[in-house]
């Protein structure tokens, strides 16, 4: 057996409830193999015969008997959750943060990020949000960004991004604000994450794709931008519990997180009117790396 099998069999040994991939990922980066991703990490998961997913992402020892999992409560008064029509979300998922970006462009490395925004769901329910401007240095806005994102130049809100902080301070403030959550993005492992992690390298977030659980739960869409898929109205709606401001719209990263939450929903929805056998079958359609995804489509009962 490798030493990094005995080390992942040592940090399933002092859980007594199981680890995610991304708390097995920490415990051995501490050990000095900062290079094995979580993508790698999940695959060896899956082929080993010591192992078992049992539950809320996480992994144990087989022949080990979890205690019962709880559902997670947040430590937060009843009337503080703020209210949002939603369906209910999804037991192997029971909280998480939906992240977005805004940039100057789409080549990787080059461009900028401009807006970063977050959204904490529990439960189902938005209980807190992340939005900041990002300074983009020396890096050129084009006219067609201004339009989309409303900069106009030197106008004041333009100089409220040019003085914003920059990516790292930012970063710092969604680790912080994710804390130990999973994290959740439209586009997200072709885009959003990529994009972060070629201006800064030690973004390790690996977000769960709505775009291909979409592609699942309503696979006979012309389109599955965002901006086609969500209700408009019913997003400003959500977004003014959470933010209390209605005026916004889609390729603005805070609307684009309330509206990609708001998806992900729907879609749990359609695949709960699915037979457990179906749903089973297009679970072989998912990336290895999805197992939360894969968790939601093999349960019997939604």
């Amino acid at each position: 057996m490798s030493d990094i099998s005995n080390y992942i069999d040592e940090a399933l040994q002092r859980s007594s409830d199981g680890l995610t991939v991304q708390e097995l990922r920490r415990e051995l980066r501490n050990r000095g193999y900062a290079h094995l991703t979580e993508a790698k990490l999940e695959r060896m998961m899956r082929d080993s015969d010591r192992h078992v997913l049992v539950g809320h992402g996480k992994w144990q020892l087989k022949g080990y008997e979890p205690e019962p999992l709880e559902e997670p409560v947040p430590d937060l008064d009843d009337e503080a959750i703020l209210p949002c029509t939603i369906h209910r979300l999804l037991d192997v998922l029971p909280a998480y943060v939906v992240f977005d970006i805004e940039t100057t462009g789409t080549h990787k490395g080059e461009d900028r990020v401009l807006q970063f925004a977050a959204l904490k769901v529990v439960n189902g329910q938005p209980i807190e949000a992340m939005n900041t401007w990002v300074n983009p240095g020396s890096r050129e806005i084009s006219f067609a960004v201004r339009q989309l994102l409303d900069i106009p130049a030197d106008s004041d809100r333009e100089h409220q991004l040019r003085s914003a902080p920059e990516l790292r301070a930012v970063l710092s403030q969604f680790q912080a604000f994710v804390g130990n959550l999973p994290t959740v993005a439209h586009n997200g492992t072709s885009f959003d994450a990529p994009f972060v992690q070629a201006l800064m390298p030690d973004f390790n977030y690996q977000p769960f794709d709505t775009l291909e659980l979409c592609a699942l739960a309503i696979p006979d869409q012309d389109s599955f931008s965002l901006e086609a898929l969500s209700d408009e109205d019913a997003t400003r709606e959500c977004l003014a519990s959470v933010a209390g401001d209605s005026d916004l719209s889609f390729h603005n990263a805070l609307f684009d997180c309330v509206a990609t939450h708001l998806l992900l929903q729907s879609c749990v929805a359609k695949l709960a009117e699915m037979e457990s056998a179906t749903r089973a079958s297009l679970s072989f359609l998912l990336p290895n790396s999805r197992i939360y995804w894969e968790s939601l489509l093999t349960q019997k009962d939604l």
